[in-house]
């Protein structure tokens, strides 16, 4: 709380901080399209990443619980009394 009311000293008297925003809104500089294309190919990259990793940790799991599926199936398919083609 000190620490803002020290900063809020350098202001013009009775100037807010947030009367400020515009005026540093035009001192932005505008961002190169070449570091906009950068920041995107990482973002996919990772998302690329993060989604083989994904898949990668699953596709164990499905597998065993397929197999589960058959063995509880493959019983039921030696019965006489069913027909098999149903």
């Amino acid at each position: 709380m000190a620490d803002q009311q020290d900063s809020n000293q350098d202001l013009p008297a009775g100037e807010a901080p947030e009367s400020l925003y515009p005026l540093l809104g035009e001192l932005e500089d505008p961002v190169p399209p070449e570091l906009l294309q950068k920041v995107r190919r990482s973002i996919h990259r990772r998302t690329a990443a993060a989604q083989v990793s994904a898949f990668a940790w699953r596709t164990p799991t499905l597998i065993i619980a397929e197999m589960v599926r058959l063995l509880i199936a493959l019983p039921a398919s030696f019965r006489k009394d069913t027909d098999r083609w149903k």
